[in-house]
């Protein structure tokens, strides 16, 4: 189903899009109780999440409150998104999250957080799942490298990631208000009971599979607090078992695919 560093559906209920999950981001700013608010409301024309295809086209929204302290930086954050082409295929996803945050030098940090996925309107055997995470990072000029972990206990699931993303400013360029984001990330998916919890024991099944994803966004600030991205995206799987759950799930192993989202932070 974003997000001091940002965080990372139910893929098997497993998603790439790089909307479902945000760690957080360490912020550079004084102390404060009082918290920074983000929106985000935006279009995907696929849904995918660590290199499985959830949905086709859909609108998605997602928000974070992010409070800045001496001992790290704690997160609640939401995600949603709403298909276009309705139906039980195609579930509407409502996820929320609790992350942390904190440095360990000026370079490296570490996250850690929680993350309950539910999805409505479908008849997915699986409509819930909750999932915990642990993470390390490096981030340095416009540069942020992660490696995380994340378990799922509904599934009995494992999951490893790593991500790299760059962010340039386009200024020298004379595009005082661009900037380009590009990124890509690694993955490999443990899961013993796929059918997680939620279905009778008889019926367990369990799936290994690995992936890619890729990503590149021209980011436009609009105004102070204001921006516009527009981007492509890619991903890839080695899922050749996820054709057992095809009624449920988009196609193909490798998707091509465009998003574009409107962000504002108060």
């Amino acid at each position: 189903m974003k997000k001091v560093i940002s965080t990372v559906t139910l893929a098997s209920l497993a998603a790439c899009a790089a909307y479902a999950q945000e760690a957080v981001k360490v912020q550079d700013q004084e102390y404060s109780w009082e918290p920074t608010v983000a929106l985000k409301v935006g279009y995907e024309n696929q849904y995918i999440f660590r290199g499985l295809p959830l949905t086709d086209e859909a609108y998605q929204t997602q928000g974070k409150a992010t409070w800045n302290t001496s001992v790290g930086d704690f997160q609640v954050n939401f995600f949603n998104s709403n298909p276009i082409n309705s139906g039980d295929r195609y579930p509407t996803e409502f996820d929320y999250g609790l992350g942390y945050a904190t440095n360990i030098t000026d370079s490296l940090f570490v996250i850690a957080g929680y993350t309950y996925y539910t999805n409505k309107n479908t008849d997915f055997p699986v409509t819930r799942a909750n999932e915990v995470y642990v993470g390390l990072g490096f981030q340095w000029e416009g540069l942020v490298l992660k490696a995380t972990y994340f378990y799922d206990w509904n599934r009995e699931q494992n999951v490893y990631e790593g991500d790299a993303s760059y962010t340039l400013a386009l200024s020298q360029l004379g595009l005082e208000k661009f900037k380009l984001e590009v990124g890509a990330s690694v993955g490999y998916v443990d899961t013993q009971n796929v059918w997680a919890d939620q279905v009778p024991a008889s019926v367990d099944i369990s799936n290994t599979y690995s992936y890619l994803a890729g990503r590149a966004n021209i980011i436009y600030t609009i105004g102070e607090n204001t921006d516009l991205s527009v981007g492509v995206r890619y991903a890839a799987n080695n899922d050749h078992d996820n054709d057992r759950a095809a009624q449920w799930y988009a196609s193909d192993s490798q998707n091509l695919w465009w998003g574009a989202s409107v962000g504002i932070n108060f």
